[in-house]
Order: C-alpha cells, then structure tokens, then sequence
C-alpha cells in the first residue's frame, strides 16, 4: 500500500488555546477545522491535496476545541463556545455556512473537548471536563441532552464516541475506563472495560466493528516520554469481550498514537510508534494482520493519528506535529 499524497495542510500558531486540527472527509473532498485564539476555523483540500479555499473561513470568534463529521450531506462543526457551551455549526460541501450557530449543550466550569459522530439519523455529541455530557441533535438542529451522568464528584477525563457508544475515563485514585451505550435516545447500559493500576490513561478513540466496537487509547506508566498503545473489543452493549490488548512492537515506544476505524466489514486500528506507521485487522480474537504503512520523522513529536473516513475511496490518515512555531497537520493518502 503506497502513499499516494503527502502534504502539510496547515501551520497554527502555538499560541494560548490554540487546538489541534480536526480533519474529516465527504465524496469531494477533505475538510480540517482548527482554533487558536481569534476562534475557530475551517478550509477544504481537494482530493488531489490542492487547497479549495484561499483562505480559511471563520466558524466563530471565542470558541477552540472543535471537531467535525458529515452526515452524507453536510457537515456539523462542534466546538466549545462562550460560557462553555457546546455549539454547532453546519457547513456546507461547497464551502458555505448553513444557518448560523445553534447550542447544543452547556458543561460546568471548564469543557476540556467535545467528540462528535454521525448515526445515519442524528449526530451524537459528547464534551468532557469538569463534568461529561452528550446530546442527540438532528439535522434540524433539533436537540436532546442526554442524562448521561448524574455522580458529581467523578473526575472525568478523557471522552471518545463511536457509534452509539460513549467512551470515557475517570480518576478516583486510579484511572477506569468506562462505556455508556446509548439506545433510541436513552443510556441503556455502563461497563467497566479497564482498570489499569499506576497507569494514566489518555487519547480514547472508539469505532464500530463487525461485533460491536473498537475501542483505543494510550497508557502511561512512570517515564513520561514512554506510552503503551492498548486496545479492547466491546460486544453491541459496550461490555469487553476478553481483555485488553496491547501492539507488542509498540510497547514502551516514545510517544505512540492509535486510532480505530471499520472499513467495510473488517475492523482496524492505524498505529503510529518509533517513526513508523502501520494498519492492523483486529478480530474477536485479537490482531490478525499489520501492515506498515510508512516511516515518520522520529525526531519530532506526534500528537494523534486519524484516520478519516473513506467512503469507498483510499485510506487517509491524518496526524500532527508539534514544531517551535506552531503545529502542522499532513495528510497522507495510501492506494
């Protein structure tokens, strides 16, 4: 599998809030979102990597933190705005605005991110921080909050979905990781999927899979620079089948990154560690097959790996760099 494009889309600013750049894809083309201090952005790539806008277009001014998903016709921006409110906003193929920003929900405090996935008949939106939250909203902006948690003393932090699964990490003198599901527009169950003792816990990412989800994060253990990639299978009501796994040639590797992703039938993750890229099949039984993808700078610090969603087009992954004057996303496509 060969690379087909590679490009650098954006340099941000590393300035106070700036937020890392999201980026997702319809039939015609790639779109990223980003914030830094003036507020929140969005500009389209063509499929050949060409820029589409000459200039990026404005979302919304005090907001950061946005993240992007299409829903076969448009395209909803979410981000975190005044008064820490989750807003969105949807945005058109052709590079225009539809209708203005509309609330979907308000966190307490402090909001640290927002996740947000399409379910073939609505969005669903999640926002971690001080407390987590989600929301159901149609494309007629229509929204329903979900009582998704009701413990104010948890300590949330970190937050994924997939599917109609909610994925999220607590602290109370260890981390646990934690599934809601959501059914119709209700939580219909909890699981407990981990508790890894003298570990922090960080970056969950979560995807649907042939029996059930996938579900992905990262692993601290004592030297700050070392992460260990784990990932688990849940059955169709969020619970773990068997236990968590971890990529044995990743263990312990500096600064590691995964990510699932279903392509067709078959579940994936993209797995970044010690300069090298790769795609893995996970089964019901564990890792069936890798394959590398490419070699990465090892000298510079990666901060995620995404695979966008393909469509029935190549596999791209989008992943970012950490530079002294400001972070740049690239893309890369594969045949």
């Amino acid at each position: 599998m060969a690379a087909k494009v590679f490009l650098a889309l954006f340099a941000i600013a590393t300035i106070a809030r700036a937020g890392v750049p999201r980026a997702d894809s319809d039939p015609l083309q790639y779109v990223t979102v980003w914030s830094d201090r003036n507020g929140t952005y969005v500009a389209r790539i063509a499929l050949d990597g060409t820029p589409i806008d000459r200039a990026a277009l404005l979302v919304a001014r005090k907001s950061y933190a946005p993240v992007i998903a299409f829903d076969g016709n448009e395209h909803l921006i979410v981000y975190v705005g005044e008064h820490q409110t989750v807003v969105g906003r949807f945005f058109k193929s052709d590079g225009t605005f539809d209708g203005e920003p509309f609330r979907i929900g308000k966190g307490e405090i402090y909001i640290a991110g927002v996740k947000v996935a399409w379910l073939s008949d609505e969005y669903l939106v999640a926002w971690e921080g001080t407390q987590c939250g989600a929301a159901l909203v149609k494309r007629d902006r229509s929204t329903k909050v979900l009582p998704l948690f009701d413990d104010r003393e948890t300590i949330f932090r970190d937050i994924a979905v997939g599917g109609r699964l909610i994925a999220y990490a607590t602290y109370d003198e260890v981390f646990t990781v934690r599934t809601a599901l959501i059914s119709g527009d209700e939580v219909a169950a909890h699981s407990v999927v981990a508790t890894p003792a003298g570990a922090s816990v960080v970056a969950l990412a979560a995807a649907p899979a042939p029996w059930g989800f996938l579900l992905t994060w990262t692993e601290l253990r004592g030297d700050p620079t070392r992460w260990t990639p784990h990932a688990a299978r849940l059955d169709k009501r969020g619970a773990p089948i068997g236990t968590p796994f971890v990529f044995p040639a990743t263990v312990d590797s500096q600064d590691p990154a995964i990510s699932p992703y279903l392509d067709g039938e078959k579940a994936h993750v993209i797995v970044r560690a010690s300069g090298l890229l790769e795609d893995a099949i996970i089964t019901e039984s564990g890792i069936e097959a890798r394959h590398s993808l490419a070699t990465l700078p090892a000298d510079r610090h990666a901060n995620d790996v995404t695979p966008l969603p393909r469509r029935g087009g190549p596999l791209a992954v989008a992943y970012d760099f950490w530079e002294s004057d400001g972070t740049v996303t690239t893309l890369r496509v594969f045949q």
